[in-house]
């Protein structure tokens, strides 16, 4: 039996789950029953630095659990030492972290991943990581697929290994925030299922980590907008006011106001648009334009929208055109748009000009893939030309949905109120009651989980 003891080091990779070397973890394991008294102090060592309110936050008594973040008063106070150690621990590979994601991002989409598990070191650098899922963040409305492929290459960065427990702590984060916005994306496609394991999985990841609330935080107004798609708006809420609280109490104003419009759309889908205009008023209030300029155009693209559902149109309208698109805006941000345009342009009678609207949306949605909301854009341009009386436009648009749709892949489930919608218009016999019901189905987010069976 050999007399070889193992650092603290070891012992804390051990428990991390991160020590792959299975001849190594043998020798561990065979050392320790023979009951080494200095591997017994490394194990006690490692052990503590991982008993909750004893790691990177030694004096914030809370475990690095969302409750524990959501619970506790001094969410600024573990902020500010998590941002302390981390600057210390990103410091060194800061520097030279843009030109290796110039580097890395040089390399054709699809030799990129390939790139980082082949080379042995050149890519190993948290500071990398955290440049990839900042990239992937911004990106993550107009672009949901570029963003999840950025998060799974920051993945494959951070999986390179980092040389001690601290670095790893951070690793963790990084590793579950891009787990999140790799299931934000999901959600953007109605992924659902995949979205929720996503989040599941960075929840667990998470609570290996540093215990940053922030990040934590992050985690939860990702699941706000799961929640919000799901149409499961109470607990949506509940869920709003615990990232609300944390973004809050660390400081985080502009990131408070993220959530904020989130709480707008809950109130909205809860009948109360006169409170989600409040709730987005105050969110422009907090929201940092130079930080996130594609968030401040959405959320006044919202406003203009629930002004409008409100009762006033007219001026709905007019913020929309105040805030008009330019021509370097994504163009996902874009299509929104003009389908908010459209939907207005509808209340105000002004009938050609919100069926053109609706019509270009419906199309630039399916050339996306975006099956939930190309079917969303058909519903509403066939309620307007209902309301307007124009059957045969109602036939036309109904009949040209199942082509439209079904080279998307959408789920059976989705599929059946499609088939009706078809079925009815050959029968000539659509009307804006099952348009309006047709409408509610398809906006029920269940029935665009691809495998699964919808009753």
């Amino acid at each position: 039996m050999s007399g070889k003891c193992f650092s603290t080091d070891v012992f804390a990779r051990w428990m991390d789950g991160d020590l792959d070397d299975r001849a190594l973890l043998l020798e561990l394991i065979a050392h320790l029953a023979w009951c080494c008294e200095d591997c017994r102090r490394a194990w006690r060592e490692a052990a503590r630095s991982r008993v909750p309110g004893r790691g990177l936050l030694a004096e914030w008594h809370h475990s690095a659990t969302i409750e524990g973040v959501c619970g506790t008063d001094a969410v600024d106070q573990a902020r500010e030492r998590v941002l302390k150690v981390r600057e210390e621990v990103f410091s060194v590979e800061a520097a030279r972290a843009p030109k290796l994601l110039q580097s890395l991002l040089a390399f054709p989409v699809q030799e990129q991943v390939g790139v980082v598990q082949r080379t042995r070191t050149k890519y190993v650098s948290l500071a990398l990581a955290q440049l990839l899922l900042e990239s992937a963040h911004k990106v993550r409305v107009c672009d949901p697929r570029e963003s999840k492929r950025l998060a799974a290459l920051a993945r494959e960065v951070v999986k390179k290994g980092q040389s001690d427990r601290v670095a790893r702590a951070f690793g963790k984060d990084l590793l579950g925030t891009a787990k999140a916005l790799e299931g934000n994306a999901s959600r953007l496609f109605g992924e659902y299922r995949e979205a929720e394991a996503c989040f599941d999985s960075a929840h667990r990841i998470l609570e290996t980590g540093s215990g940053d609330p922030i990040v934590f935080a992050e985690l939860l107004s990702y699941r706000v907008s799961l929640l919000l798609d799901q149409v499961q708006l109470d607990q949506a809420k509940v869920v709003a006011g615990q990232a609300i609280s944390i973004f809050q109490k660390a400081g985080e104003d502009h990131q408070a106001g993220t959530v904020l419009i989130k709480k707008g759309l809950i109130e909205a889908g809860l009948g109360v648009p006169a409170q989600a205009v409040k709730s987005l008023g105050k969110a422009l209030e907090l929201l940092d334009a130079e930080r996130d300029p594609q968030m401040v155009l959405i959320t006044h693209k919202n406003l203009a929208l629930y002004i409008g559902e409100a009762g006033d149109p007219a001026r709905g309208l007019e913020v929309l055109e105040k805030y008009r698109s330019e021509e370097h805006t994504p163009e996902r941000i874009q299509i929104f748009h003009t389908w908010i345009e459209g939907k207005m342009r509808a209340k105000l009678g002004e009938y050609e000009v919100a069926t053109a609207a609706l019509e270009s949306v419906r199309n630039l949605f399916a050339e996306q893939g975006d099956a939930p909301n190309a079917a969303a854009a058909t519903l509403d341009l066939a309620l307007i030309h209902a309301k307007a009386g124009q059957l045969e436009a109602v036939q036309r648009v109904a009949l040209e949905a199942l082509p439209l749709l079904l080279p998307l892949d959408i789920p059976d489930a989705a599929l059946a109120p499609l088939i009706l919608l078809e079925e009815t218009a050959r029968a000539q016999a659509v009307t804006v009651t099952l348009l309006q019901r047709l409408q509610r189905k398809l906006a029920e987010p269940l029935i665009w989980r691809k495998g699964e069976q919808v009753n």
